[in-house]
């Protein structure tokens, strides 16, 4: 990609129209499965800036409810190279805890003098996509006709183990390269790990306190486990991954007794344990880990009763993502970085997070990369808040990576993704 195209595309990025959507986005509630106003509202702004809009309703994966929509758009190639698929999600955490004590409203898309755009999904990851619309737009604009589609997909649950992605994997709708607008403050994200989640549940025997002889409190097992929990090994391939991405295991949800009842012996309990680990573990590989753990709990106390479930089996397994600097799609992030910014692009720490490529990358072996906007504080930090200069920054350098994909043909690029 010479100079000359590269500039011209560049002064067809509107940034005040990439900062106004990002807002708009914003303003529109979308906490995860409450998603159909904000995929409806970019489906109709996508079309009125001349696009094409491809409609995905997600159906089954154990879900009934209806009007869930990927959007995606697209400018049409032909047919000579590879495709380009830009994936971001719509859907948000929940409310943060404190949005009340700041006297923020989570929901307003304001545009502040400060260089940020405040509310909920600004960095996760509503300037993400923002940026797609108008990075393509700018490549229309400019006149720029791929070899093969560059496609955007903004898709709903990603919270939801990636099942917007999976969703348009099922439909056939599988790239030839990814680029994933997740929060990376404009650096390559090198990898992240796997998602197992997990329930172990205890049982012992219900009584009355006034009858203790009759029943067996979980208490104190409970306590055992937790305090032994991190004798738990999960077993990952040492040699790549000690000291860079080590498994973590986290426990997030503790339920059992009887709320009105507080006489009652508290006989069963489940815990909700979250695997992080990264490429080669498994759910298979996670459950048999845990069960090896809750063994040898069970050689000092054999009394012990404990049950293992997964709660995400294969298909809903959240996989684990790793790019590659010999990915040329990775190359094509990085020159395009470097070309907007005047700086080589950094690599980011991997992160115990997930995002929907690695379903991509997982199941259908498709090359990607992670960069997007940042901002100073996330989804868990009231106020959530994206640099300006960040959403633009990368609309400018998707577009410029777009450019560099789409200008090759597979003749060009001779057994290379």
């Amino acid at each position: 990609m010479g100079p000359e195209r590269a500039d011209e595309i560049l002064r067809h990025v509107d940034e005040t129209g990439v900062v106004e959507l990002t807002s708009e986005l914003v303003r529109i509630p979308s906490i995860v499965g409450d998603d159909y106003a904000v995929s409806q509202f970019l489906a109709r702004k996508v079309a009125a800036l001349g696009f094409d809009v491809e409609l995905y309703e997600l159906r089954n994966y154990g879900d009934r409810r209806r009007g869930r929509f990927n959007v995606v758009w697209r400018l049409r190639g032909t047919g000579e190279g590879p495709s380009l698929m830009f994936n971001g999600h719509l859907d948000t955490e929940p409310i943060a805890p404190g949005y009340d004590e700041i006297g923020e409203d989570p929901f307003s898309g304001a545009v502040r003098a400060d260089g940020h755009i405040y509310g909920l999904g600004t960095v996760n990851m509503k300037g993400g996509v923002a940026a797609f619309v108008y990075a393509l737009k700018a490549l229309r604009d400019a006149g720029f006709v791929p070899q093969g589609d560059i496609i955007a997909a903004a898709v709903v649950a990603e919270i939801e183990y990636g099942l917007g992605t999976r969703h348009l994997m099922d439909c056939g709708l599988i790239p030839d390269m990814a680029i994933s607008g997740e929060p990376t403050n404009l650096r390559i994200r090198p990898a992240h790990t796997g998602i197992t989640d997990v329930m172990v549940t205890l049982r012992g025997r219900p009584t009355h306190m006034a009858y203790p002889d009759k029943g067996e409190s979980v208490l104190p097992r409970l306590l055992t486990l937790l305090r032994r929990l991190g004798d738990l090994e999960i077993t990952y391939d040492l040699d790549t991954y000690r000291g860079y991405l080590e498994p973590r295991v986290n426990v997030g949800y503790l339920h059992g007794g009887y709320e009105f009842r507080t006489g009652l012996y508290l006989d069963t309990v489940t815990l909700g344990l979250s695997v992080r680990a990264p490429k080669g573990v498994t759910p298979p590989s996670v459950k048999e880990d845990i069960e090896g753990f809750l063994a040898r709990l069970r050689a000092a106390d054999p009394g012990l009763r404990a049950e293992v479930s997964i709660l995400n089996p294969v298909p809903r397994f959240f996989p684990p993502y790793e790019t590659s600097d010999g990915f040329y799609v990775t190359q094509a992030v990085a020159r395009a970085h470097e070309i907007v910014t005047g700086a080589p692009v950094e690599r980011s720490a991997p992160t115990y997070g997930g995002g929907d490529i690695a379903i991509l990358q997982y199941y259908a072996g498709v090359p990607c990369v992670m960069y997007g906007p940042g901002g100073v504080a996330g989804p868990f930090t009231p106020p959530e808040r994206a640099r300006i200069n960040d959403i633009t920054t990368a609309t400018r350098a998707y577009a410029l990576a777009a450019c560099d994909v789409g200008s090759r043909t597979w003749a060009e690029l001779p057994g290379r993704r």
